[in-house]
């Protein structure tokens, strides 16, 4: 993404929060707010202006701005701020302009060097970015620095990172409220600016506001989880049928694979996970029954069945926020549900590459918010009748950790709830779904690790406790197969990436595609004997 700041200083008072200089910008939907210069007045570390300007010069009638400082003699700070304007408030920022440079360590990712062209991240962001919403940063006299949001709720922050000329760097931290509750006053949850000799402490103190603010449980305690889950040591990812109409498995040939595998391995030890089971890939989402071309419905339910028979259990995934806006039915509950910016702007993206034009123009899918009652209710009965009908013991939920600042609708309750009225008088159904983060851990105890151009990044990163005490995951569907690396029915085309890391909290993932046990035994072998080996270390504990 292109960084792009200002061509100009605005007027705006300069301050200090500790021995670091700092600034407040307001945003509307329209415009920039600063506070005039040498208006703060300082009352008990209550910081109070009236003056509040736009255009760089122009006085805001009945505007004020209120930034209430906590700090200690450690340079530790916590900063509450508030602001009114005679419009709605989008958002506001907090700038600490002259922070010790350091090197971002927080990220799933991996470090990273912070540069004067500047880097821009946002929370939440489920697949290698922001999981929760604090950075740390290591500091070159060996402490830590971090900024955190105290936010009890999932909304968007936003953290631009810059170096500055002279060895310090500038952090910008940006609260936007949800567009359902934007009005022309804004209360920013506390921002805590800290160091700390240790990086544990600074994780441990994340995961217990995680805690208190997700209502969290242990994993081996959440009621979600299905007994039978507990023996699950692999997931087998079949490949179905490609965007193209390419097979990779038929319903009887995945079923012949499956078979293959169990003599290597105890049948209740894998979870069988089928994308592309209801035909083309990502083209059918919205309308989730047996393709004729793979088997059929009587074709689906013998492999079920089969799997059932060997004590495997069987995963069907959907998308929970994209449906093919050319169904029969669309126009009864998508157009009322497609995503709305909180600018108003309708979201148009995240169409890929699927059948190599290189356009990326395939305009099939609309974006739908899970928020949105009628498409909710157009899922819900989906998942439940294939459920029904196939006899599935789990629900892959495609995209799940996609967060949009609706207009209409808040998501992350609307996940919650569509989980909860499909896990409703099912205590052994499993839901999973893609990517994480930390208001997303109690909606389903089991998600698809995180991805770059094909470099899986796992959730247990930076820190594992954060999330391997409450939850799982398992590989991406980008995961190359043993035998030529082919991701299947996932967009990526090849990747080298075919075995996961040997972790308590990522459960070992093998791809299948056509030819892929037949051209490469002994890897898949490989892959088996590291789940036999999660199982003796992690299972039997």
């Amino acid at each position: 993404m292109q960084m792009q700041d200002l061509s100009f200083i605005p007027q705006n008072e300069v301050f200090t929060i500790n021995k670091y200089r700092a600034t407040v910008e307001i945003f509307s939907f329209d415009n920039l707010f600063t506070i005039a210069p040498n208006t703060l007045i300082n009352r008990h570390n209550i910081l109070k202006s009236h003056t509040i300007l736009w255009g760089d010069d122009q006085l805001v009638e009945g505007a004020k701005v209120s930034i209430k400082l906590n700090e200690d003699k450690q340079d530790n700070s916590q900063i509450k701020i508030d602001a009114l304007l005679d419009q709605p408030i989008r958002c506001l920022k907090l700038s600490l302009l002259d922070l010790p440079l350091g090197r971002l360590v927080s990220l799933p990712s991996g470090p990273v060097e912070i540069t004067n062209y500047g880097s821009l991240y946002h929370y939440p962001e489920g697949w290698r970015s922001i999981t929760t919403p604090q950075l740390v940063f290591a500091l070159a006299d060996g402490r830590y620095l971090y900024v955190r949001s105290h936010d009890s709720k999932v909304r968007e922050k936003r953290f631009f990172l810059k170096s500055n000329n002279d060895g310090t760097m500038r952090v910008e931290l940006i609260f936007e409220d949800l567009a359902t509750d934007i009005k022309n006053s804004i209360d920013v949850p506390l921002w805590e600016v800290g160091f700390s000799s240790s990086i544990e402490s600074i994780y441990r103190e994340m995961e217990a506001m995680n805690c208190q603010n997700y209502h969290l449980v242990p994993f081996d305690k959440r009621s979600d989880v299905p007994s039978w889950f507990h023996d699950i040591s692999l997931v087998v990812t079949c490949h179905m049928e490609h965007w193209t109409g390419k097979i990779f498995h038929t319903y009887q040939q995945a079923l012949e694979d499956l078979k293959i595998l169990c003599q290597y391995i105890d049948g209740k030890h894998i979870l069988f996970y089928i994308p592309g089971w209801e035909g083309r890939y990502y083209f059918k989402y919205g309308n989730y029954v047996a393709d004729d071309r793979l088997g059929g419905s009587k074709g689906l339910k013998d492999l079920v069945e089969g799997a059932h028979k060997m004590g495997v259990k069987v995963m069907a995934m959907y998308g929970i926020n994209m449906a093919n806006h050319n169904l029969d039915d669309f126009s009864l509950w998508g157009p009322q549900s497609e995503f709305v910016l909180a600018s108003g702007g309708m979201m148009r993206n995240g169409s890929v590459d699927w059948d190599s034009a290189r356009h990326y123009d395939h305009n099939i899918n609309s974006q739908l918010n899970p928020g949105a009652p009628k498409w909710q209710n157009k899922l819900f009965n989906e998942i439940d009748n294939a459920t029904k009908m196939y006899g599935f013991d789990a629900a892959f939920l495609d995209i799940a950790a996609c967060w949009v600042n609706d207009r209409r609708y808040d998501v992350v309750p609307g996940v919650h709830e569509l989980c909860r009225r499909l896990k409703n008088g099912r205590p052994d159904f499993l839901i999973s779904g893609e990517g994480w983060y930390d208001g997303l851990t109690m909606a389903m105890p089991l998600f698809q690790s995180g991805h770059t151009d094909g470099r899986l990044h796992y959730h247990d990163q930076p820190d594992e406790n954060i999330f391997t005490n409450y939850a799982r995951e398992f590989a991406h569907l980008c995961l190359g197969d043993a035998a030529r690396g082919s991701t299947g029915v996932h967009e990526l085309g090849i990747n080298d990436e075919v075995m996961v890391p040997l972790r308590k909290g990522i459960i070992p993932t093998m791809a299948l595609v056509d030819g892929t046990i037949k051209n490469s035994l002994p890897k898949v072998i490989e892959i088996i004997d590291q789940a036999k080996k999660y199982e003796e270390l992690y299972l039997n504990d």
